[in-house]
């Protein structure tokens, strides 16, 4: 990206030396594409300035309202967007929005683009209402062009919507539009995709609001091995999508009818996780932990006490004296199996 950033300066310096007739809007779009290369590379502050100035050549040659200028008013709403200046990046938009329904019609593919990125910033803003509102103008606009075809851009704004909903509590609707999410992707890129490992991962976490956990624990083993696959074993999603199965254990753990169901569980994880990352990597002990806490409220502290222990020692080999946090939690909870096997609840435990 940097040496095309340069090869476009070069033709820029060309341009401006020896111009021709179209030779301004040549320039105008040689600044845009500068602009669209620093934004890549994130260097948003380069990439404002390059826009600008294709916003000023624009807006002399072809008018104010010209649809060139939404292009430009809405690269420049994405940059402050990125940059968290949402109250710019909306006005901007909003601009754009108004040029391209004016311009181009409200049923265009443009609007709806528009609609979606004034739907971010309301969201981010914590507008929730009026985002579903633009979100949903958005769908209506590519439901108008695309019919009933399955389609990428379609299945985006309903996961959209859907983790709008999901955000607010309202998991039954939030599902619907994430099951017909997962459908168009499924359709659009195959079963496999990490666009699909996505909407697994978001109807997992609805199922999980709802108190469905083997449900979600479904969902999130699918997102997980795509994840794997397509990412790698230690990529942030993957490891994210380990996490909220965690948490699914954990509830799982608490209700007495799934207790022995959380532990079947987690020790068949156990396995898994032993066989792809070792025996010494931070989820395995994150798994001792939760089939100790398990056997704590199941009333085997004995037991809890030796898996607390090798947690521990992973822990330790692990992050050594760099989460001394993480060491307390542990050795107060085998503190806690070690009183409760001294009063006589279970046998005393070998310490490992």
């Amino acid at each position: 990206l940097e040496v095309r950033v340069q090869q476009l300066n070069a033709a820029l310096k060309l341009h401006k030396e020896e111009p021709t007739s179209d030779g301004i809007l040549l320039i105008a779009k040689l600044y845009c594409n500068i602009g669209n290369s620093y934004a890549d590379l994130e260097q948003f502050s380069e990439a404002a300035q390059y826009y600008n100035q294709n916003l000023e050549i624009v807006q002399e040659a072809l008018g104010p309202k010209h649809i060139e200028v939404a292009g430009t008013l809405n690269n420049l709403g994405i940059l402050g967007f990125k940059e968290g200046k949402l109250k710019e990046a909306l006005t901007l938009y909003r601009k754009a929005l108004e040029i391209r329904k004016r311009v181009l019609g409200v049923g265009h593919l443009e609007v709806a683009d528009s609609q979606s990125n004034i739907a971010h910033v309301l969201q981010d803003q914590g507008k929730a209402e009026e985002a579903l509102h633009h979100f949903q103008e958005s769908l209506r606009v590519q439901r108008l062009s695309f019919g009933q075809e399955p389609n990428a851009a379609v299945a985006t704004t309903l996961n959209n919507i859907s983790l709008l909903l999901r955000s607010q509590g309202l998991h039954s609707e939030a599902l619907r539009y994430a099951e017909e999410a997962l459908q168009h992707r499924v359709q659009v890129y195959g079963t496999e995709h990490l666009e699909v490992a996505s909407s697994h991962s978001n109807i997992g976490s609805i199922l999980e609001h709802q108190g469905k956990h083997e449900e979600a624990l479904s969902r999130y083993e699918a997102s997980l091995r795509m994840s794997r696959k397509f990412l790698g074993n230690e990529h942030p999603e993957s490891l994210e999508v380990m996490k909220s199965k965690m948490v699914v254990y954990l509830e799982l753990g608490k209700q007495p009818d799934t207790i022995a169901r959380a532990r079947e569980l987690i020790e068949e994880d156990l396995v898994t996780t032993r066989q792809i990352y070792g025996s010494n990597h931070p989820y395995v002990a994150m798994l001792l932990r939760n089939v100790g806490t398990n056997l704590l409220q199941n009333g085997d502290p004995g037991a809890a006490y030796r898996f607390f222990g090798e947690d521990l020692q992973i822990t330790k080999r692990v992050f050594g004296k760099e989460n001394p946090s993480a060491l307390t939690q542990i050795t107060d909870d085998m503190s806690s199996s070690w009183l409760k096997c001294l009063r006589g609840i279970a046998k005393d435990p070998t310490p490992p």
